[in-house]
């Protein structure tokens, strides 16, 4: 009960503020414009819509709780029971938006579709379509979050030093496929980044996303994620609210 009411404090902090206001107007423009061309090939949309993700969760997890205070913490700390508690909740609540800006997205080619008689994309989109393709696309949101919130102030007390330093992981995730491809004895190295530009790279020539190779992509996120998760709690245990 402490932990759902943590998450509802925690997403009602989030979203009661001005902070979804730039997400919202990021996704309705990048929908805009990824959706304004037809016959559009259906999987092309889902890919780039990944990479966007990936990009947005970045931005949000940075300022997820860029204003809160030693104060605040402690209040959510004793709001959801505990130590165990404190750190699930803000975890779920990432996954929480992850889902919501996700769900956003994925309106965009039912939406394109159906303003355009059904005909937009060069084959019928199907409801396999819609939902792999929001699985697909979460996948890169919530690699986003998670380098977005890896370096956040209890992690490094100096704010400036952990903006830069996420901004230049998000650019190596972005950039890694291409790198891997230039200089291919580096391929080893790929466990070390979330599979977005890979996975993103996978499907683009494709018709549909397959399931195997999806489920795939999926494991090695949720492995990633979660070893620079335990790792980043941690981090933040042992600064506890200094």
């Amino acid at each position: 009960m402490k932990l759902s009411g943590s998450i509802q404090y925690r997403l009602h902090r989030y979203f009661a503020g001005n902070k979804p206001l730039i997400p919202v107007l990021f996704i309705a423009a990048m929908i805009g414009f990824l959706y304004s061309i037809a016959p559009m090939n259906v999987v092309s949309g889902y890919t780039l819509s990944q990479i966007l993700l990936f990009c947005l969760m970045v931005f949000v997890a940075l300022h997820m709780d860029a204003d809160s205070d030693l104060t605040e913490e402690q209040l959510l700390f004793l709001r959801a029971g505990g130590s165990a508690g404190f750190y699930l909740s803000r975890e779920l609540t990432m996954a929480v938006i992850c889902l919501v800006y996700t769900l956003a997205f994925s309106l965009g080619p039912v939406l394109a579709n159906i303003t355009h008689h059904f005909s937009f994309f060069i084959r019928p989109l199907t409801l396999y379509d819609v939902v792999s393709g929001f699985f697909f696309m979460l996948c890169g949101a919530v690699a986003g979050g998670v380098i977005g919130d890896l370096l956040n102030s209890r992690v490094v007390k100096d704010r400036k030093a952990g903006i830069m330093v996420t901004i230049v992981l998000a650019v190596a995730t972005i950039a890694s496929e291409g790198i891997f491809q230039e200089f291919p004895r580096l391929h080893l190295l790929k466990i070390l980044f979330f599979p977005v530009m890979r996975s993103a790279a996978y499907f683009h020539e494709a018709d549909k996303i397959s399931l195997l190779p999806l489920l795939l992509f999926w494991l090695q996120t949720i492995c990633f994620g979660t070893l620079l998760i335990w790792a980043k709690i941690l981090v933040m245990k042992r600064h506890r609210f200094e």
